[in-house]
């Protein structure tokens, strides 16, 4: 008599911030765990972090980290990996530096003679973290799936060589602030 059963809803899908994100199956006995948010390191001194959503393709950008300097596609070394790569968000206020090559999208194939794409999904807006100072050589070049507008942060004094080269499909406005004073060779060529 004093206990009422209650029924709830389970949820279907329960994500967390670490390296595994489950997926319950109620229906049965046994439970099914897959992997669904992948943490990666993102730079030498390892407090940045990408989680990635394999579900979503979305990489959140997290941590306390000034400096980006693993270059991404090393990051994600398989070619599933850089499939699922469909969307960057940038959730921390402190990157000041994206290094060489961070985001860089294509290579040359000596083999088949043919230019690949690291990263073939990766579309949409590319919104940068706010307190950048550096966008480094090669940062973004090759991502036509770059869309809308590129908005260059207030206080970013220096854009790279063949930054944003080959972004081809950004339809919107470039924004350059006064803060910067260096732009390098072919930095928007092919925008």
């Amino acid at each position: 008599e004093g206990f009422v059963l209650v029924e709830t809803p389970v949820p279907t899908r329960l994500k967390t911030r670490n390296d595994v994100a489950l997926n319950y199956d109620w229906s049965s006995d046994m439970r099914e765990v897959t992997y669904v948010i992948q943490k990666y390191t993102l730079n030498t001194a390892a407090d940045l972090f990408g989680y990635l959503d394999t579900e979503t393709g979305e990489m959140s950008v997290e941590g306390t980290g000034t400096g980006l300097d693993k270059q991404l596609y090393s990051v994600l070394s398989t070619t599933e990996e850089r499939a699922a790569l469909k969307s960057l968000v940038f959730n921390t206020d402190t990157i000041e530096n994206i290094g060489y090559e961070w985001c860089l999208n294509s290579h040359y194939d000596y083999d088949t003679e043919r230019t690949e794409k690291y990263f073939p999904n990766l579309t949409g807006s590319l919104v940068l973290p706010s307190n950048l100072k550096i966008i480094g050589n090669y940062a973004f070049r090759g991502n036509p799936g770059f869309t809308s507008n590129l908005v260059i942060p207030d206080g970013v004094t220096t854009i790279g060589d063949y930054a944003f080269y080959g972004c081809n499909y950004l339809n919107g406005n470039l924004v350059i602030p006064d803060s910067v004073t260096t732009i390098g060779g072919s930095a928007f060529s092919g925008c």
